[in-house]
């Protein structure tokens, strides 16, 4: 019996709309971008039962990679582990501020995956990685440290199918992962990146001439800068530092906006999941 398809087939079942519910039970202020991350998530299952019943990966799209901006404390992380825990799937959380190569310090991304490994072997299940701090990993982001570059290890696992060998520093420690049932999940702020978009709209290619380009640049110049992020698009991301080759990975691109009082105040006294319930 084929159990990770069994189990996405059983994911794959159930109620997007009663999974929308129980996940906006929880996170306050975010519904249609919750609609989005449920929407990812069944359709990278569907991938993942693809891939379990036989079809080879030219024969299903590539649709198993979600980037997720947002300013800190909108709630990235909060939407994609509470839609995760609804729907059955399995959740590893990695710190993409702290990766590294093995033998440099900090976090080595192969090391980190070995848990996932050994939870896929003893319950087979579509499993999402959910890589926090992604834009750390970008040239786009000036704080990172000079130094091993993770982006290339991260592309390789992006790329990867069937039964994929990790290796190690130390032989002992090297493994295999199901890659098939892996669904990846890169969240950040990528604080900046609505200027870039902002630039675009302002003199980029295909840009309207005479008084409608004046109109359009004076828009993007006061263009808020949540709605700015929120229409980034892969040439944006490129432009403000993520590699290319992690940008034509990304399947589906979700924008949080920052929450406002109105938020605030239902998640401090509103709902059975409020800070005072």
């Amino acid at each position: 019996m084929n159990r990770l398809l069994t189990a996405a087939e059983s994911v794959m079942a159930m109620d997007p709309d009663k999974i929308f519910t129980k996940v906006t039970e929880t996170v306050v202020g975010q519904d249609a971008r919750v609609g989005e991350v449920v929407d990812f998530l069944f359709a990278a299952t569907a991938r993942v039962a693809a891939l379990a019943g036989g079809a080879s990966a030219s024969e299903v799209p590539a649709n198993n990679v979600l980037l997720i901006m947002g300013p800190t404390g909108s709630g990235k992380t909060l939407t994609v582990r509470t839609a995760c825990e609804a729907m059955g799937l399995g959740y590893r959380e990695i710190d993409g501020a702290q990766l590294t190569g093995a033998g440099w310090h900090g976090a080595d991304l192969d090391a980190e995956l070995k848990p996932v490994a050994q939870d896929l072997k003893g319950d087979p299940r579509p499993y999402v990685v959910f890589i926090d701090e992604a834009d750390k990993l970008s040239r786009g982001d000036k704080g990172k440290e000079e130094g091993f570059d993770p982006s290339p290890v991260l592309l390789r696992l992006l790329e990867a199918t069937g039964e994929h060998p990790v290796a190690s520093s130390d032989s002992k420690a090297s493994f295999t992962l199901d890659a098939d049932a892996l669904v990846f999940v890169m969240a950040g702020a990528f604080t900046g990146i609505d200027r870039q978009v902002r630039a675009r709209l302002r003199g980029g290619a295909g840009a309207a001439c005479g008084f409608a380009a004046d109109a359009d640049a004076q828009g993007a110049a006061v263009l808020p800068e949540d709605e700015a992020r929120a229409l980034a698009g892969p040439a944006d991301l490129e432009a403000w530092g993520m590699p290319r080759e992690l940008v034509g990975r990304v399947s589906t691109v979700v924008s949080l906006r920052p929450l406002g009082e109105s938020a605030f105040r239902e998640i401090l006294d509103g709902g059975p999941h409020s800070v005072r319930a």
